[in-house]
């Protein structure tokens, strides 16, 4: 029987105490990574993790939810390790630093890549300095085109 490279994609992480174990650069601020979790509300039961585990032998995990980014090794029964990797929210809104995953995934192994947005201030720094030299162009096309930058010189030179 061949076996098969099984991955988990769920909303809520797996159990947990708390983000106290994240070491990420999109992790809980420090007010809020060392709050716990309450099961089935934060996080997945105990009992539904162990279940989960023995029931679909994942390798990976990728959950979401909290709106902060985590990477938790579940040790499991015989030494095996699953890698959960919770996604951060993608939003301004609930994140200064959002960040969205890229996962390679083949059937022995797998990769992921964490990529990180731009900060809010600097896209709309961007918008501004963009919006500035639109206007600067606009400007100086107008001027030119009513002789105010220059002098039309209408003789040849022979």
């Amino acid at each position: 029987m061949e076996v098969i490279f099984a991955s988990q994609y769920q909303h809520y992480p797996l159990f947990r105490e708390s983000d106290s174990i994240c070491n990420e650069p999109d992790e809980a601020p420090r007010d809020l990574k060392y709050a716990k979790f309450r099961e089935r509300w934060e996080c997945i039961s105990k009992d539904s993790s162990e279940m989960l585990f023995d029931e679909l032998s994942p390798r990976l995990v990728l959950s979401g939810h909290t709106h902060h980014g985590c990477h938790v090794q579940h040790n499991i029964s015989e030494g095996r390790t699953v890698h959960e990797y919770t996604v951060p929210s993608f939003s301004w809104r609930n994140k200064r630093n959002p960040t969205f995953l890229m996962a390679t995934l083949s059937p022995n192994n797998y990769a992921i890549y964490k990529c990180h947005m731009p900060s809010e201030y600097t896209v709309m720094a961007m918008y501004f300095m963009s919006f500035v030299f639109l206007m600067l162009w606009l400007l100086n096309r107008k001027f030119r085109s009513q002789g105010l930058l220059y002098i039309k010189v209408s003789k040849h030179l022979d």
